[in-house]
């Protein structure tokens, strides 16, 4: 029930976005996704497991850790309660097909800086 409040708030403030800031955000996201897998927290969150706002100094760099939830938080695919981050309903089906987003952003990194 607290997830639905919290994303109904969000669905009204991302219809008033622009579309360039919107397809901006999506690709922010995007990479805010990779970073969370690459840290492991992706993977804790689809357990389940909720991040805590304030256990994120436990992390080796909280501030980017906390700019990918907060980014997150404003595409509606993890919310904030004020006190712990968790994902929404629309990216916990997302868990089985990370792979689509994570292997052309992180996994092709090596090969495109060549180019």
């Amino acid at each position: 029930m607290k997830t639905r409040k919290i994303e109904e708030k969000h669905k009204k403030k991302m219809a008033s976005m622009p579309k360039h800031l919107d397809f901006l955000s999506k690709g922010l996201s995007c990479h805010a996704l990779c970073l969370l897998k690459y840290s492991g927290i992706l993977d804790s969150m689809l357990k389940g497991e909720s991040i805590l706002e304030k256990s994120l100094h436990l992390y080796k760099n909280p501030n980017l850790i906390r700019a990918a939830l907060v980014t997150l938080t404003s595409v509606e695919a993890v919310a904030f309660d004020g006190v712990e981050y968790y994902l929404t309903s629309q990216v916990k089906n997302l868990g089985e097909h990370i792979g689509y987003i994570f292997l052309p952003l992180v996994g092709y990194r090596n090969h495109m800086a060549k180019q």
